[in-house]
């Protein structure tokens, strides 16, 4: 088991900081990393929200053919008062409802300028 605290990924590997400040200091144990593509589906049955979250392309287009309400749906349940932080990549824009959601959850929203598949590599090796 690790433990590193969100903060520790945003100095280590240079994220920007867009959202949910107040949680920088919770803590992430364990190494398994999530990729929400049901949870943007609206499958939240088995949602893994203890995990660090990461959000490419993919999940960003799918979930931009919501509906506003869906959209809004699924940011708040995907930020719970146990998920350590989401990371997006590929440098793209955070959806505003999950920066409202992160908000109020307290859940760090990171953004990396790099592809999915090396923030995945990278982070899962540290």
């Amino acid at each position: 088991m690790i433990k590193v605290r969100t903060k520790d990924l945003i100095e280590r590997f240079d994220l920007e900081l867009v959202a949910g400040e107040d949680g920088v200091h919770r803590e992430i144990f364990s190494s398994d990393i999530s990729r929400p593509g049901m949870e943007m589906a609206g499958y939240f049955t088995h949602y893994p929200k203890e995990r660090l979250q990461l959000m490419g392309r993919t999940e960003l287009l799918f979930l931009y053919d919501l509906k506003p309400e869906e959209i809004a749906d699924r940011m708040e349940r995907l930020c719970t008062d146990v998920t350590p932080g989401i990371v997006i990549t590929r440098g793209l824009d955070v959806p505003k409802a999950l920066i409202e959601a992160a908000n109020q959850a307290g859940v760090p929203v990171m953004r990396s300028p790099y592809k999915t598949t090396r923030v995945i590599s990278r982070l899962t090796t540290f």
